[in-house]
């Protein structure tokens, strides 16, 4: 009676793992058979922000561009969330695997001019060419609107105008800066304010340039005052916009909201995206 019983348990342990194991065997089979979960997204395509960052210099508290441009990031991960924008900062003036630029809606380059700006290097130069005819945006901060010699005439193309040793000015003032364009979607959300910069002036841009807007104004010099365009904006024939904005000088000048709002509102402006009507929110040490 003894033996039968436990032959009964046996055999029982042995149906049992049997059906589990035949339930897993199918529930793989299921499981690959399956379609992947659907993007939320759908088939539309996620813009892709670069942030191009020189080094820093000009000591503390001045052209932080890596400083600046975690700023910006920041500000648009937290305005777009769940996975609207795709955000990459390369805080060595371009990433180690250059593929990475691949698919930017546009490209910020925050660094210091001439021979030390981010896309000075011809391989890197040849890589932007490539994205500008695809229609890539681009936005120049600062002295990264000084382009690298011989590069003059694509910065003119492809953001509309560039700081020209020589012609150019860029003294330290402080001075009130006013929206130019009002109905341009980067002049949303901000108004005049004042700031203490080495903003630069006397832009080189080209003749009669239907393209260009004016987007931010100041009056200089202060003692032959006249109105002088220190940001632009373009919207590049066959698609692309460009940006520059000579400010950014100093990194305290980020806690101020107007001068961090337009700048915000040309990230998306430049990588095709809706500016919001009262541009875009952000907040950092509010000034």
């Amino acid at each position: 009676m003894k033996r039968n019983y436990r032959g009964k348990l046996v055999s029982l342990f042995i149906l049992a793992a049997a059906a589990i194991a035949c339930a897993a065997a199918a529930g793989q089979a299921r499981a690959q058979a399956a379609p992947a979960a659907a993007d939320t997204k759908g088939d539309k395509k996620v813009p892709k922000i670069v942030l191009l960052a020189g080094a820093k210099s000009h000591g503390k508290g001045i052209h932080d561009h890596p400083g600046g441009l975690a700023v910006l990031k920041q500000a648009l991960e937290k305005a777009y969330g769940d996975g609207q924008v795709t955000v990459e900062l390369f805080e060595k003036g371009w990433p180690d695997d250059p593929a990475e630029m691949n698919g930017a809606s546009t490209i910020v380059v925050y660094s210091d001019g001439w021979t030390k700006h981010c896309l000075a290097k011809p391989e890197r130069l040849a890589a932007v060419r490539q994205l500008m005819a695809g229609g890539t945006g681009l936005m120049c901060l600062h002295f990264a609107v000084a382009p690298p010699k011989g590069t003059e005439e694509e910065f003119l193309t492809w953001t509309g105008g560039y700081y020209e040793n020589g012609y150019s000015k860029n003294p330290i003032n402080e001075v009130e800066t006013s929206p130019a364009s009002p109905d341009h979607p980067i002049c949303r959300g901000w108004k005049a304010f004042t700031a203490k910069d080495e903003y630069y002036y006397r832009i080189r841009f080209k003749a009669d340039d239907k393209r260009l807007a004016p987007i931010m104004t100041a009056k200089l010099p202060k003692d032959k005052p006249k109105s002088e365009t220190l940001a632009w904006a373009v919207q590049r024939k066959g698609g692309g916009r460009g940006f520059g904005f000579t400010g950014g000088h100093f990194h305290a000048n980020w806690k101020i909201k107007p001068f961090r709002t337009m700048v915000l509102n040309a990230i998306v402006w430049t990588a095709g995206m809706e500016v919001p009507k009262d541009g875009v929110p952000s907040t950092y040490g509010e000034k």
